[in-house]
């Protein structure tokens, strides 16, 4: 016991149990989120119709991509760079330009953007026949309805528009993908077409017959 004495003593703490590696390339979930939602602020800031500032971040020989901040990058086709023909697109634009340009379409990931003044586009649509059914592409959905590439049946002219999920069809809709499909043609009217925010409302449900009907006129019905 005296030899056992003189012997020195080692306190050991507690032994840390092992941590299992962090994987590669996972992610806090909170950073996820805020990525999530910064995904969702810049999608919501880049709606189709609204006008942006950008920089010309490269130069191709059938467009540009345009920085619009956030991250994003829309691409600029010649066709959208003036109303007049584009020969050569370094002749109006180079890398490094700041340029005023409004967000076209949506076309899966990719934001498509315009130089030519949107509202200039919906004056043709501005007063057409809500009554008159029209060709369109759906190009975006959205939880609250479809974004629609449209063709005017008289001049062929082309725009994007909204179709709310209430005039998807009569009755509720639940889900706008059990609807329609990016890619589908479909059938649509104009509804409405507001020029100083550069948008317009689109319907797919046929118009009610008493849009038509004279305010004057009586009508016999039954109560239930």
């Amino acid at each position: 016991c005296a030899f056992l004495s003189n012997l020195p003593i080692a306190f050991v703490g507690p032994v840390a149990r092992p941590t299992a590696p962090r994987r590669s390339g996972a992610a806090p979930a909170r950073v996820a989120r805020a990525a999530r939602g910064g995904e969702a602020q810049s999608e919501g800031r880049l709606r189709v119709g609204t006008k942006v500032k950008g920089i010309v971040a490269g130069i191709r020989p059938h467009g540009a991509f345009v920085d619009i901040g956030a991250g994003s990058a829309g691409f600029l086709r010649l066709s959208e760079v003036s109303a007049e023909p584009v020969g050569d697109i370094r002749n109006y634009l180079e890398e490094g330009q700041h340029v005023d340009v409004w967000i076209k379409a949506w076309r899966g990931n990719t934001i498509h953007v315009t130089m030519l003044d949107q509202k200039r586009g919906l004056d043709l649509f501005s007063g057409e026949d809500p009554a008159t059914w029209h060709r369109g592409v759906v190009r975006k959905l959205q939880s609250y309805g479809a974004f629609v590439d449209v063709t005017l049946s008289g001049n062929g002219a082309n725009g994007e528009g909204l179709v709310h999920v209430s005039q998807m069809k009569e009755g509720f809709v639940e889900n706008v993908e059990d609807e329609v499909e990016v890619g589908q043609e479909v059938q649509v009217r104009v509804l409405s077409v507001n020029l100083a925010a550069g948008t317009m409302s689109l319907s797919m449900r046929e118009q009610s017959p008493f849009v038509r009907a004279d305010p004057a006129a009586w009508h016999k019905g039954v109560v239930k």
